[in-house]
């Protein structure tokens, strides 16, 4: 039996729905992202996580954060495929 890579249960939870076990996951990926769509993953994450009021208390747009952080997962999914 074949044991499913990180990327695929990444994937898998995207394709789910389950964006924020899918957050949790591609935040940590160390390959396939820059620094920037890292940290934009990790603010979706703690958003979805029920953070979103401390990020707006600094200023940053919420909607547009999450709207950066599914565009990330989609080209990443587009790049490194679904298997």
């Amino acid at each position: 039996m074949q044991e499913i890579t990180k990327t695929q249960k990444a994937i898998n939870y995207w394709l789910a729905g389950e964006k924020l076990k899918a957050f949790a996951i591609f935040k940590t990926f160390k390959l396939g992202l820059t620094k920037d769509e890292k940290r934009t993953l990790e603010i979706a994450h703690e958003m979805l996580l029920g953070r979103k009021s401390f990020y707006k208390q600094l200023g940053l747009d919420t909607q547009i954060i999450l709207v950066q952080a599914n565009s990330i997962v989609r080209d990443y999914i587009d790049t490194y495929g679904k298997d």
